[in-house]
């Protein structure tokens, strides 16, 4: 929820923090280094996904102003939240280099971190509240064909409506990176709604624990359809 350091979707904020790290005779060196720093950094109030991760850096290689942070070992993903956090971490601290303007990272050899799964039935609505976007994973049929009309160009001014939980999906992190997603089930699509769930979905991120239990539910009355997914013959 903090405005300084570097904005991530989430509605998080990537904090820079300067530790000291052993002298380097290259920038290979100095990003190996600086990343040994943030798999070892602790803090009592920063969050940092790799605090208790068991992984190293075993080389990294710069091609064309991209890094390439190749790590070993073993990343334990807590909540589809840590996605971004893990990416993000060591992407901007590879970065932070002067000649380095793209920076990834591997881990034994392929993806930092698996991709996230789709589901197997039902569709996902693609919504958009303010520049922000989020999904909605239905198999209810009513919410479905309204969900439809709404693609079509029909049913102007509704929005989804509908009980919202932790994690960013019941089978599937659909909606991640977003912490909460909405139920598949209950969730209708309606005209009008009361104000208090009326949130956008970074603000519900911010205050996930304390929003599902007092509100218990989520109606973007700004949110606007901007894509359908149908996994219905998947």
């Amino acid at each position: 929820g903090s405005d300084d350091g570097v904005q991530l979707d989430t509605g998080e904020s990537l904090i820079p923090v300067e530790v000291q790290i052993p002298e380097q005779d290259s920038i290979e060196g100095r990003i190996a280094a600086a990343v040994d720093a943030l798999i070892g950094y602790e803090h009592e109030w920063l969050n940092n996904a790799y605090a208790d991760q068991n992984v190293w850096v075993d080389n990294v290689s710069i091609t064309n102003e991209l890094a390439t942070v190749n790590l070993g070992g073993e990343i334990v993903v807590a909540g589809v939240g840590d996605h971004p956090r893990i990416e993000q971490q060591l992407r901007y601290t590879a970065m932070q280099f002067d000649g380095i303007e793209h920076a990834v990272g591997l881990l034994n050899g392929g993806p930092l971190i698996e991709p996230l799964a789709t589901p197997t039935d039902g569709v996902v609505g693609v919504f958009d509240v303010d520049g922000e976007q989020f999904r909605l994973w239905t198999t209810n049929e009513e919410t479905i064909s309204d969900l439809e009309s709404m693609h079509a160009g029909g049913l102007d001014g509704y929005f989804p409506y509908g009980p919202v939980d932790l994690g960013s999906g019941v089978d599937e992190p659909v909606n991640a990176p977003w912490d909460w997603h909405m139920d598949p089930v209950n969730t209708e699509i309606v005209g009008d709604a009361p104000g208090a769930c009326d949130v956008t979905p970074s603000e519900l991120e911010s205050s996930r624990y304390w929003f599902v239990s007092e509100i218990g539910t989520f109606c973007p009355s700004a949110a606007e359809l901007i894509d359908l997914l149908d996994y219905r013959d998947v």
